[in-house]
């Protein structure tokens, strides 16, 4: 399947100077730039709460809005965070204060939060008239943070979660432009024209337009206060006043309205509807081509964070890498939306269905879901409680969020009966380790299975358990060698490889001799990411010179000694590449040796020991694999498949690749 994944946030950021956390550029609370600074930060949608118990039970408000099919998946992320603080003694409430985004509505809802004792307050923050509410519960010791929509006006909230609106509107003029051909009359429905978030969808369409389309005219702008009827006939409206019209465009809620009416006057592909936001009414009228594009905002992420971030702050005084933490906008046209959404009935049409497990193709199928990390279980009690092993490793610091994220797994779906286990069957990736765990697993009785797979050795195990009825998922690594595993999450591991040979080149200007540090020969995921950097290599970079491969069965002290030795027998050496665990322990001996920035190192992972390496300068760039989402989507996915027979959209499903250096790494890690 293919995949079109748009990350318009960060292009954006690039091409219209969006106010970006620096290394030196660090504002904190209570700075003078800390309130506009902006970032898209790496847990987005996955942050996790520090392990620490609070002292007393904590209570956290979040005052959010039903008033529109948007907010279900929003109030979904604050339900999950809910789930996973309740292990921390943590009570989540989500409150609905009133019926629209603005001050009259949220107000009541702080001030009752403040009266009722809560220990931070999560609330949107529609227009300027919340700011001395906000300030008031601030002033009571009650940390706020503001998502989906706030004010522009300062105030003392702690962070933002939500879309760079403005940025948004751009986006939407270019999308508009695309469909209608660069020319023609426009309308323009907007919530409402009160409420600061509209606003800015609307100037940064209208801007756009304006500024570098001017063969567009838009001929009347309106409010439709979020409701769909009311959308339905504005652009019957514009359709009758303007009998040429070519576009309307939608800032919020009830675009579905809008797209209805153009269906209903029979000019679908004459008249085109722009709007955000991936909910059934909407994604519907995409598929069936009378919307073109709809702009996304993660809404799990908007309800999600917020909670978790204030509990972080309550107990720890952690606080995110900005104060306005934009969220992913994904462009879903007709070309990519199964690649996003998936219809009510759960039917795709069959070009889409191109294949399904048990069909050849489907072992090697691949690509990259837009819920990854997030995916969420079906809403179905099992008939009876089920039980899911998931076989890690901890034999490094990268499987720390791995376990995060089955632990969180683990807590969202023990509000469907079902217990989700963190199971160490050896201290490596290989069958002679996980063998054991798969039949033990079998012999205990659980239902599923995810599993770490290194070698070809573990498949007649992975048979052995989809023979007797429990469906087995691999995650992190997995054997090529074809078996009856239901899917894989992880990494392209080749790919990756090739990454990091173009990371080197850059490094050491295209030129050089590099070592290598692998974790295990017979590791395959380790092979993939060694001959992906060696076969880039050789077939790009013919003044690199690969002087010695070895490998340090993933530990960081053993990377020490073999790159000591490196720059021993090859005192020109230009750079070290680890494949595997331990990349901090070959940064330290560059370190010591007093050879940082004359021998670079090329790794993997988002783990502290390596990010303060890529701060200090020793490590050039380390290439990320989302380690939560492997920990996470293995268990939901299985639970899904359990009770409902629901398959992901192909069996490879490829975790996000990331590459952090100096540069960008305040936009990935907190010290």
């Amino acid at each position: 399947m293919r995949v079109v994944r748009y990350l318009i946030v960060l292009a954006l950021i690039s091409a219209l100077g969006m106010t970006t956390i620096t290394a030196q550029d660090d504002p904190q609370p209570g700075e003078p730039e800390w309130f506009a600074s902006q970032c898209q930060p790496e847990d987005e949608g996955v942050v996790v709460p520090v392990d620490i118990m609070p002292e007393e039970p904590l209570r956290i408000a979040v005052l959010g809005l039903e008033n529109n099919p948007f907010w279900f998946p929003v109030k979904e992320g604050t339900e999950t965070a809910a789930a996973i603080l309740a292990e921390y003694n943590t009570t989540v409430d989500w409150i609905i204060p009133g019926d629209t985004h603005m001050a009259d509505d949220f107000s009541g809802g702080i001030e009752a939060a403040i009266v009722q004792g809560y220990d931070a307050i999560a609330t949107i923050a529609g227009d300027a008239g919340l700011v001395p509410f906000i300030n008031d519960a601030v002033s009571e010791g009650i940390p706020v943070a503001t998502f989906n929509s706030e004010t522009d006006a300062p105030n003392d909230r702690l962070f933002f979660v939500g879309a760079d609106l403005y940025l948004q509107g751009q986006a939407a003029a270019a999308a508009m432009a695309e469909a209608i051909g660069g020319e023609g009359k426009v309308g323009v429905i907007t919530g409402f024209f009160s409420v600061e978030a509209h606003e800015l969808r609307r100037r940064g369409f209208v801007d756009e337009i304006a500024e570098n389309y001017p063969d567009i005219e838009i001929v009347s702008e309106v409010e439709n206060l979020d409701q769909g009827d009311t959308a339905y006939t504005q652009a019957q409206n514009f359709m009758t006043a303007h009998p040429d019209l070519s576009g309307i465009y939608v800032t919020a809620g009830g675009p579905f309205g809008a797209a209805a009416a153009v269906r209903d006057a029979g000019m679908a592909g004459e008249v085109w509807v722009i709007s955000f936001d991936f909910v059934d009414e909407t994604m519907e009228f995409v598929e069936s081509g009378v919307i073109y594009a709809t702009i996304g905002q993660n809404p799990f992420a908007q309800g999600h964070d917020p909670a978790i971030r204030l509990f972080n702050y309550l107990v720890a005084g952690e606080v995110p890498p900005c104060a306005r933490l934009v969220t992913e906008a994904a462009i879903v046209t007709a070309e990519n939306i199964y690649d996003f959404w998936t219809p009510r009935d759960g039917a795709l049409p069959a070009a889409v269905q191109d294949i399904a497990p048990g069909d050849p193709d489907w072992f090697t199928s691949q690509c990259q879901p837009a819920d990854e990390g997030v995916v969420m279980p079906v809403d179905m009690m099992p008939e009876e409680p089920l039980r899911i092993a998931v076989l890690g490793l901890e034999n490094n610091p990268f499987w720390f969020p791995v376990k995060e994220g089955t632990e969180t797994a683990a807590a969202i779906l023990a509000e469907y009966n079902t217990t989700v286990d963190w199971i160490i069957p050896g201290d490596t990736h290989m069958a002679d380790d996980f063998s054991g765990g798969i039949e033990a697993a079998i012999v205990q009785g659980y239902d599923a299975i995810a599993t770490i797979a290194g070698d070809a050795g573990l498949v007649p195990f992975i048979n052995d358990a989809v023979s007797e009825g429990i469906p087995v998922a691999t995650f992190n690594s997995e054997t090529d060698a074809p078996n009856d595993r239901l899917f894989f999450v992880g990494a392209d591991l080749y790919l990756q490889g090739q990454a990091a040979a173009a990371a080197m080149a850059e490094a050491i200007g295209g030129e050089g001799k590099v070592g290598v540090i692998t974790g295990f020969f017979s590791v395959e995921a380790h092979e993939l990411r060694r001959r992906g950097f060696v076969d880039e290599i050789a077939e790009n970079y013919p003044d690199i010179e690969i002087v010695s491969e070895v490998e340090n069965l993933d530990q960081g002290d053993t990377a020490y000694t073999q790159a000591q030795n490196f720059m021993t027998a090859h005192p020109d050496l230009s750079g070290i590449y680890v494949t595997a665990g331990g990349p901090f322990g070959a940064a330290a001996a560059v370190r010591d040796a007093g050879m940082a920035g004359e021998v670079w190192v090329i790794s993997f992972d988002f783990v502290d020991e390596t990010m303060e390496f890529v701060e200090s300068g020793v490590i050039y760039a380390t290439i990320g694999q989302n380690p939560f989402a492997q920990g996470h989507d293995p268990a939901i996915r299985l639970f899904n498949y359990l009770v409902a027979g629901e398959v992901p959209p192909c069996a490879r499903l490829v975790t996000e690749a990331s590459i952090v250096t100096a540069e960008n790494i305040s936009e990935f890690w907190t010290p």
